[in-house]
Formats: structure tokens, C-alpha cells, sequence
């Protein structure tokens, strides 16, 4: 890294910096990060720059690869912002070294075939997974049926959100394990008539803590749980070990 992202990130919440994204709205819509501000290059070519933005902060550009940023800068610099940094790093790089990643409204994927009846998706990070479809149609056994991720999704959803739970509670979380099983109908199309979701958390917290996170993220918060409560009965349990 060129930068001491600690440093960056101490001047942000001293509110002495602003995180400055220079791509394009259709890819902050995809993800962004938090407490950034969208001022797009094509924007910035044309002056076109929101007079809240203050020209007394440190102002840090980022893009999707680190070389739109270099554009921006001199440009920023000569309407007279005079502490302008570029981050050279890509989109991904800063992510991994602790910028967190807020996602936006619009959420894109994109799949590709990598085999008779095996897939590729991505996400706007250049995230990857598989998902096939059986057998008989060309499944190798290589990646996770399309069921199956939608009850990846939402034992991964409602994991998260009783994680932001127990954090907001100052409960300390060692590990959250799930198990989740789902019973489909016997009718096409075979949606899920019920889904079971059992938590086995570790951590310093009472029981009761637990159950409440539990309870909160399945019949509130999860946004996965809130959708396919429309066809299937969910139900939880929760142990702690």
C-alpha cells in the first residue's frame, strides 16, 4: 500500500477528509464505500463540483482501478482545492485493507457458462461463485444449486445481522455457526413451503442475548427472510456453546 489507511481513516472521522468516488453513478449504485461522495470525472471535467464540497479537507480520490483518480486530481487542484490525494489502488484493494463497503439500491451480477449446465457469477467486486444445475443436465457436482443459494443467502443474511446485533449490544461473539434446512414443494415451481434455521453461537453472552439477535434478525431485519416468508413458514432455534 502507498497510503497508512489507519491515517486516512483517523483524518475521516476527525472529519478533515472526505472520500471522494470519481467513477460514475451506475457503479457507485453497485457498491461504494461508506461516507464517501459521489463526484463522477465526467462531472469534474465539466466544473460541475457541489459547492458543500470543502475546499479546506483533505480531499481522497478513488476509482475502480486507480488511474481515473490521476485525471481528477490536477483537475480538483486547479479549481483550487489544494490537498487532493489520489489513491492509486484499485476499488478491491482498498476493500481488502479495510474501507468499508456500503452496497447501493442496485445490485448486478453477471453469469457465465462455464460449462453444459455450470455458472460463473460475479459480482461488482470480482467476487466469484459457482452455481450448477443437476446432473443430468451437465452439474458436476462443482458448485451449489440455485436452491441451495437461496438458503445460503439467507442463513449468511440473517448470520450478518445477528452478528450487527450482538456488537450493537457489546456482546463479544467468538463464532456463529448456522445450519439451515428448507422443505420444498412437490409442485412446479417448487418453492419453499417451510425453512429451519439453527444458530450455534460462542462468545461471552448470556442465552438470552442470543435468542433475542436470533429473533430480531429472522422477523425483522433479514431482508432474505422477509421475502421468502411470503411462500415458506421459517422458523430458528439457538444454542450457545
Amino acid at each position: 500500500m502507498s497510503y497508512d489507511i489507519q491515517t486516512i481513516k483517523k483524518e475521516l472521522m476527525a472529519d478533515t477528509a472526505v472520500l471522494v468516488d470519481v467513477r460514475e453513478k451506475d457503479e457507485w449504485d453497485d457498491a461504494h464505500f461508506a461516507g464517501a461522495r459521489l463526484i463522477p470525472l465526467s462531472d469534474i471535467k465539466k466544473n460541475r463540483v457541489p459547492d458543500t464540497l470543502d475546499r479546506d479537507k483533505t480531499l481522497y480520490l478513488y476509482c475502480r482501478s486507480g488511474i481515473r483518480v490521476f485525471r481528477a486530481a490536477p483537475l480538483l487542484q486547479k479549481m483550487g482545492f489544494e490537498r487532493v490525494i489520489p489513491l492509486q489502488e484499485s476499488f478491491q484493494i482498498l476493500a481488502n485493507h479495510g474501507f468499508e463497503v456500503s452496497s447501493g439500491k442496485m445490485l448486478h451480477l453477471d453469469i457465465q457458462s462455464t460449462g453444459d449446465c455450470t455458472f460463473e457469477a460475479k459480482n461488482s467486486l470480482g467476487i466469484t461463485s459457482t452455481i450448477e444445475g443437476p446432473q443430468n443436465l451437465g452439474g458436476t457436482f462443482s458448485g451449489l444449486r440455485p436452491m441451495e443459494t437461496v438458503l445460503a443467502g439467507l442463513a449468511e443474511c440473517s448470520a450478518v445481522d445477528i452478528v450487527h446485533i450482538m456488537k450493537k449490544s457489546r456482546k463479544t461473539l467468538l463464532s456463529l455457526n448456522v445450519s439451515v434446512d428448507g422443505k420444498r414443494s412437490e409442485n412446479v415451481p417448487a418453492v419453499f413451503e417451510s425453512i429451519h434455521l439453527h444458530f450455534r453461537a460462542e462468545g461471552d453472552f448470556d442465552k438470552k442475548s442470543l435468542e433475542r439477535a436470533c429473533e430480531l434478525s429472522v422477523q425483522k431485519y433479514c431482508s432474505v427472510a422477509r421475502m421468502l416468508a411470503k411462500t415458506a413458514v421459517i422458523t430458528h432455534s439457538c444454542e450457545k456453546h
